[in-house]
């Protein structure tokens, strides 16, 4: 192994570890040890939980008014993983809690008309974000800016490994429905008209690329099997 400064070899064809940037030296304690072979197996844990909820009412109000109610709630939680000494398997937590809510209401003005009223509000919330405990690039000991909310987006070296995962983030969506409808029968005429009103609202929060992301290719023609 020929030191690329001097074009001599190195002693004991070993690269000293002076010659390593201590940002990398610093990154590999944060990795396993592999095998006699180099190489090595290990699971990644996937942690989830679910959670539904339903509610209905229905109450009539004499002949000619029904009212309806339904509440319907969907929980989700992916637990994050962060390990100090087996950052490969580095998951981002993230939950998802959606819920819906109607409320109708039917009037008979008499046998042949009829006025149908619904209200629908929809909201959506989802979060993402690294688990307890996660470093940063400076952790690793890289002069840069780096996000308040530590987190790493992508680490790896071409053709050996990698970990990190998307960003923190939030995703909120309301939704808000209102539709009417009147049906209305005359001899052997059937006659329906109505309106349908909607209101929605997208609220978007992200540090995508904040915290950089590192791809390294490996362009020597020789891999080091031992280091000193």
């Amino acid at each position: 192994m020929i030191d690329p400064l001097s074009g001599q070899a190195f002693p004991g064809n070993r690269i000293p570890l002076s010659r390593f940037d201590p940002a990398s030296l610093n990154v590999t304690t944060y990795l396993p040890r592999s095998g006699g072979d180099g190489s090595l197996f290990f699971a990644k844990p996937v942690i989830q939980n679910f959670h539904e909820e339903v509610a209905k009412v229905d109450h009539s109000f004499g002949t000619q008014d029904r009212l309806s109610g339904r509440y319907y709630a969907d929980k989700f939680f992916n637990q994050g993983i962060w390990n100090k000494n087996l950052a490969l398997t580095y998951t981002d937590q993230s939950a998802i809690f959606s819920q819906n809510a109607l409320i109708q209401e039917t009037h008979i003005f008499r046998p042949s008309l009829l006025n149908d009223f619904r209200f629908n509000y929809a909201r959506e919330n989802s979060t993402r974000g690294p688990a307890s405990g996660v470093p940063n690039f400076n952790d690793f000991g890289v002069k840069m800016y780096q996000p308040p909310d530590k987190t790493i987006e992508s680490l790896g070296v071409t053709g050996f490994f990698s970990f990190g995962d998307s960003p923190p983030a939030r995703f909120t969506r309301n939704n808000f429905t209102m539709a009417d409808d009147v049906r209305w029968v005359r001899g052997r005429h059937s006659m329906s008209f109505g309106g349908h009103a909607e209101l929605s609202r997208v609220d978007w929060t992200t540090s995508f690329c904040a915290a950089a992301r590192f791809r390294l290719p490996m362009t020597s023609r020789t891999t080091p099997s031992r280091v000193s």
